[in-house]
């Protein structure tokens, strides 16, 4: 059985993730994944060829690239995701954190999907804290995928915005329910 985990930034994907690693399971990040695929030799020559440039090839060089010439995008995207499927697909891990598991659909690649939520209001109380600035904590949610609009394709949806133990409680009980 394979679970991706998905949600909106500030939902609670993390916490979700650590508790089922403390209830010993074996879990996985595609931005971990994402991580190590943009060090490997491999794609670091391919972006160095791509962005004219010596490795080793920094994420801020991609950003500044991207932002140059939003096209870019595609062809980092080309280099990078067919590695980081080929990751995915072999890793033993039951969980899977991936936030954007709907935009870069790869949602068949998993026999169910939870969708981790807070609730709008408590989303943007909490990024407003991380980032310091409600200002940017709405900017940053204009432009991803509102929660809600992946909750609609979930198998199961885990709500954060309660006390802790209880969000405790219901990611015990799904996980009995869906891999007993």
């Amino acid at each position: 059985m394979r679970i991706a985990i998905t949600g909106g930034i500030a939902e609670g994907k993390s916490t979700v993730m650590a508790y089922l690693r403390d209830l010993g399971h074996q879990t996985a990040s595609s931005d971990e994944i994402a991580r190590d695929v943009f060090q490997s030799e491999h794609v670091q020559e391919a972006l160095s060829l791509l962005l004219g440039k010596e490795t080793p090839i920094s994420q801020e060089d991609v950003r500044h690239a991207i932002a140059q010439e939003h096209r870019m995008r595609r062809t980092v995207n080309r280099i990078m995701h067919p590695q980081i499927l080929q990751e995915i697909a072999r890793c033993p891990a039951t969980f899977f954190e991936v936030p954007l598991l709907y935009e870069t659909c790869i949602q068949g690649m998993f026999d169910c999907v939870w969708v981790v939520t807070c609730g709008k209001d408590e989303q943007l109380k909490r990024l407003s804290i991380r980032l310091e600035s409600e200002e940017k904590a709405r900017e940053m949610l204009q432009i991803q995928l509102a929660t809600d609009i992946k909750s609609v394709f979930a198998d199961k949806i885990i709500r954060t915005n309660r006390p802790e133990p209880d969000v405790i409680r219901c990611v015990k009980a799904t996980v009995a329910r869906e891999i007993g």
